[in-house]
């Protein structure tokens, strides 16, 4: 009797334990209850963020439900690549176009607005790539420095950098890449930050690959 009861003790500790490490690394659902976007809007820029979490899943080859290892594989491979001034995402046109069609138009526009970068300027006609960063005048900024901002003071000194700027700072991103450890991955507002922000920097790597195709 004694025996199974001591059996019965190491069966129920073993499911607290394996309970409470699961809920330790479970998703921390909070954009759900933003006051900026409406429940359609919502629900749309959620299902943009598990598009994202699972594109960057295939690349980096690691279970998408795996949130902290796989958003730490994608941060070292980032920075690997800073040295040489060159960030490439990895999100190909296919994938690119499924990030993207979760979205339309209009909330696109409340996300990102576009910028201009000239390459070959020796060329008689050099190229212009654009290229998408977070709209400073849209509404997710506007979330980013209300809701989000209230509860992560590292968050809340980046944004007052970036109003002083008047634009997106290269350095709010590249603190995330340098120091992630600052930053909660598990908040899916985090998540949805870093997503908007690394899709419309791939945007320019696809136009550059579509610019290169149409000289041919």
């Amino acid at each position: 009797m004694k025996a199974i009861n001591i059996q019965v003790c190491i069966v129920l500790f073993c499911g607290v334990f394996l309970f409470g490490c699961k809920s330790s690394f479970q998703e921390k659902t909070k954009f759900k209850n933003n006051r900026l976007f409406n429940k359609v809007e919502t629900e749309k820029l959620i299902g943009f963020l598990h598009q994202f979490d699972l594109e960057l899943a295939k690349i980096e080859r690691i279970n998408k439900n795996e949130l902290n290892t796989l958003y730490a594989t994608f941060f070292k491979r980032l920075k690997s690549q800073v040295k040489d001034s060159k960030i490439e995402v990895g999100f190909n046109i296919e994938g690119q176009e499924r990030l993207e069609s979760t979205l339309d138009d209009k909330l696109k526009d409340e996300l990102w607005a576009n910028m201009w970068e000239i390459r070959n300027e020796n060329q008689t006609i050099p190229d212009t790539i654009y290229y998408s960063v977070i709209n400073v005048k849209g509404r997710f900024f506007n979330f980013m420095k209300t809701e989000l901002a209230s509860s992560n003071q590292v968050i809340k000194n980046q944004i007052k950098r970036i109003e002083s700027a008047g634009d997106m700072t290269p350095g709010f991103f590249a603190d995330i890449i340098l120091f992630p450890e600052k930053y909660d991955i598990l908040d899916d507002r985090i998540r949805l930050m870093i997503a908007i922000h690394y899709v419309g920097l791939n945007r320019g790597h696809i136009n550059s690959i579509n610019n290169e195709r149409n000289k041919k």
